[in-house]
Order: structure tokens, then sequence, then C-alpha cells
């Protein structure tokens, strides 16, 4: 650490939180010896952290909705439905056509679902020709155009991962949430970011925000699992989350102070998500975007200072807080794959260069 630098500057130029410095260096403040070497956190602290902080005790009740949050679908024809029908299997098939979707039981869209997966699952299996008689006139019994599954699998995510040991990563993100903020406001936080920030699928209902954990919510939250990743749910929930911190500012003029809670707040939040380190520039960036002239361009420094929280509060004055949060989401997502790519692009580099100093050269005779 240099003469006139501070935790807060070098995490700006780390494109790191402050937090994460605190951490790594074992720091009970801002503050830093000169001279004193400081590390600096890279992703794999931030996994290594992940999986330390999965052993930190959590209350008695979170413990039990983390458990229950990454359990299989109660409804056994639901959780064969969360597959692609080129997995099912001769028995899940029978099992889902048996199911209370497909019989009706459950609503007209979810009885649309199940008849379209299921004809999906014969189209595969037997193809798109029609039926085929005999000499007499009579239909044959239908031939397979493929091998169908034997051996039922779980469902997995796009990314290759078991399901519901996904939802089991997005509910420890809960299950902190409720250790803290209690048990209710934790569910009511996701059911809201899957509501309102979560990509959609099909005709599927909006949940209700009640805070209760049953079992629509277990479905709705295992569908986003399986069709977009546990990332995608884990920040539905911290977006949801920090709209509730944003409402209650705007609705009761809590702005004296905003800048410094949105700091702490997106520090702590997003602070052990992939690219963590952003969130102040995507804010920033996304209040440049939507100016009409109400405020003076922010700079891009990543600091939630003063400058920034005028800005704000101004844009909260012109914009619905759910669009300016999504806005946020979309920013900072953008942000995250940029520095993904350049990180990716510069490994790749280092990568040549050290072939390319150690391969043997050979020259003229």
């Amino acid at each position: 650490m240099r003469s006139g630098e501070t935790l807060d500057s070098i995490a700006k130029k780390a494109r790191c939180t402050v937090e994460e410095l605190k951490d790594l260096n074992d720091l009970d403040d801002l503050t830093g010896e000169v001279g004193k070497k400081i590390f600096i956190p890279t992703d794999a602290y931030r996994q290594e952290k992940a999986e330390r902080d999965k052993v930190t005790a959590l209350s008695p009740e979170a413990e039990r909705l983390m458990a229950a949050m990454g359990a299989p679908l109660a409804d056994a024809a639901r959780e064969i439905l969360l597959k692609s029908p080129a997995l099912w299997t001769g028995d899940e098939v029978r099992a889902v056509m048996e199911g209370d979707d497909y019989q009706g039981t459950n609503g007209a869209a979810e009885r649309r679902e199940a008849f379209d997966r299921v004809a999906e699952w014969f189209r595969l299996t037997y193809g798109d020709g029609g039926a085929r008689l005999d000499v007499t006139g009579r239909p044959l019994p239908p031939t397979p155009v493929r091998q169908v599954p034997r051996e039922a699998t779980p469902a997995r995510t796009p990314g290759g991962e078991d399901a519901h040991a996904a939802a089991r990563d997005v509910a420890l993100r809960v299950a902190r949430a409720a250790s803290s903020d209690g048990l209710e406001s934790a569910i009511r936080a996701l059911q809201g970011g899957l509501n309102r920030f979560a990509p959609r699928h099909g005709d599927t209902p909006d949940l209700r925000e009640d805070g209760v954990w049953g079992p629509k919510t277990h479905l709705a939250l295992t569908r986003v699992v399986t069709k977009e990743g546990a990332d995608t749910a884990k920040d539905a929930f911290d977006l949801e989350r920090l709209l509730e911190l944003i409402r209650l500012a705007d609705e009761n003029g809590l702005f004296d102070g905003l800048g410094e809670r949105l700091q702490q707040f997106l520090d702590k939040v997003f602070g052990g998500s992939p690219g963590a380190g952003v969130e102040g520039a995507a804010l920033q960036t996304l209040l440049n975007d939507i100016n009409t002239g109400g405020y003076p361009p922010v700079d891009v420094d990543n600091e939630i200072g003063p400058e920034t929280t005028v800005a704000f509060a101004q844009a909260l004055r012109e914009h619905d807080p759910e669009s300016l949060v999504r806005r946020f989401g979309e920013a900072r997502a953008g942000m995250v794959r940029v520095r993904a790519y350049s990180q990716s692009r510069s490994g790749r580099m280092v990568a040549v260069a050290e072939h390319q100093r150690s391969a043997p050269h050979h020259g003229m005779a």
C-alpha cells in the first residue's frame, strides 16, 4: 500500500469490493498501513470463500428452508416435466400422462404444456409420419425411430449441473437473507424476484408474494434454475432486495445517506457473485443513459458518492423504481460479460505467449 492509497481506491483499481479486500487481508477498517502488502481477490478466492461461507451457521428455520428449496418436487410428474422429453424413459412418459397436469386437474395452462411435451416425446420417438397399415388396412404398431432412454436421469441446468444441487446454491443465498432479515421477508423477496426479474417460460402465472414457501414457489424456482441456471435465480432474488431498498427510500423520502446505504448493500449482496465489483459503474452507466438533462453527467468511477446519489434521487422522480432496477440488472450483466470476455482473452494471450517462449526456435542453416 502506497502513501495516499486507501482500500477504496485500491478496490476501484482492482475492480473488486472493499469487503473482499478486508476479508482477504484480515483488516477491520478501511485504512491500511503504508508499505503493507495488499492481496487482490481472484476468481479462485471468490470460489473458495463461497465454499467456506456454506458452512457458516444458519438459523434453524433457515436450515429447514434451505433443505426444502433443494428437495425434488413433491409431484413426480412435474419433476419429469422439468427435463427435455428426449430424456424421458417409457415409464416417465406414462407417469406424465397419468399426472394431474396432463389430466387437467391443475388448470388449462398446465394441461396444455403437459400435452405439448408428451406430443414432442411421441414425435421424437416415432417420427412425423402417419400411421402405417397392413394389407388389410389395419393400423400397424408404431416403430420407434430412436433408442428411448432406459434409465431415468435427473433434471439438469443448461450448464449440466444437477438442478436440485443448483437450487440448493440459490437456497444458500436466500437462507442467509432469512437469517438476517427474517424468513418471511426472504421468501417474499424470492417470490418477487421470480415474478419480476427472472425470464418467464410458457404460461407460468405470477406467484403470490406472501412470504410462504409452498409447492408453487418451489416449482417456479426449480423451473428457472433448470432452464436458466442458478445465477439467474440468484440475480432475480438480489435485484428484488435492491428494489425493496429503493422503494423504501422513494416512498419515505429517505435520500440522506442513500448513496452510502446503496454502496453497502451492493457490496454485501453482490460481493460474492461472479463479476462482483462493477455494481457502482453499472448504476452510473445507467444514470448517464437515461439522463434527460435533469442532472449533470456522472463520472463512471464505480464509487457511489454525492454526485451519483443526487442523480439517482432525480432518476427516481422520473422513472419507476422497478424499471430502474431491471435496467441496472441488464447493465451489470453486460459489464460482467465484458469482464469475463476480457479475462478469457487475456488468459489466452498469456497462454500463447508462454507457448511461444517455450517452443523450440529453428534457425535456417
